[in-house]
């Protein structure tokens, strides 16, 4: 599993299994969470628009790669 955040965009894409670009099947789950699936229909990802109102220290980064490891996290 992969963490990618993007700061600028307060977007946090949490990865289960590499795809390639453009083989997803994506269906939203509301304005802010869409799910990204696999051609075997299996979650390859998750996608949180507005992630810090979900998740608490995502813009203090240092606190937030206390509560995960850092190979688990990649800042855009």
């Amino acid at each position: 599993m992969k963490m990618l955040y993007d700061k600028q965009v307060d977007a946090l894409y949490i990865e289960f299994k590499q795809i390639t670009n453009g083989s997803a099947v994506t269906k939203d789950l509301s304005e802010s969470v869409c799910i990204n699936y696999d051609n075997d229909g299996k979650i390859a990802g998750i996608e949180i628009l507005d992630a810090s109102k979900f998740m608490d220290n995502l813009s203090e980064s240092k606190q937030f790669e206390q509560n995960y490891r850092q190979n688990e996290i990649v800042y855009a």
